[in-house]
């Protein structure tokens, strides 16, 4: 009895930090959509996209993609190097979880080349370990 009340427990702890992580998300997600609402083509914008992608990912990997794209054009618009990497690297993961390797290759080897130019060490490690994966 006393391991039922404790995996009970257990099991409710999950749910409980699980169902908050989900609700922090859904903030998240507000907060950028409003972000793009408000439409003002700077920095914010592009990260907001992105965070939007990223938060999207293994969901929505459509709409992640879609995302990643409008943060891709937008980098190369405002000339934003890293930020255009990491829109690169987006969308090569989720070309990964809709099951498309050869285009989520293609993706990341173009966010490495970029990652490499600003000498992004962390960054060109994170797309390699995705490619790993």
């Amino acid at each position: 009895m006393r391991h039922f009340i404790i995996l009970l427990h257990s099991i409710l702890f999950v749910f409980s930090c699980s169902h908050k992580a989900f609700a922090q998300d859904k903030e998240k997600i507000k907060k950028y959509l409003q972000t793009v609402e408000l439409g003002k083509k700077d920095s914010n914008l592009i990260t907001a996209y992105n965070e939007l992608a990223t938060e999207l990912l293994g969901s929505d990997d459509n709409k992640a993609k879609e995302f990643a794209f409008r943060g891709l054009q937008l980098s190369k618009e405002l000339k934003h190097t890293y930020n255009e990497s990491w829109a690169l690297n987006l969308i090569g993961l989720s070309y990964d979880y809709l099951a498309k390797p050869d285009s989520a290759l293609y993706f990341y080897q173009e966010a490495i080349k970029l990652k490499k130019s600003i000498n992004d060490i962390n960054g060109i490690g994170s797309v390699y370990s995705n490619i790993g994966v």
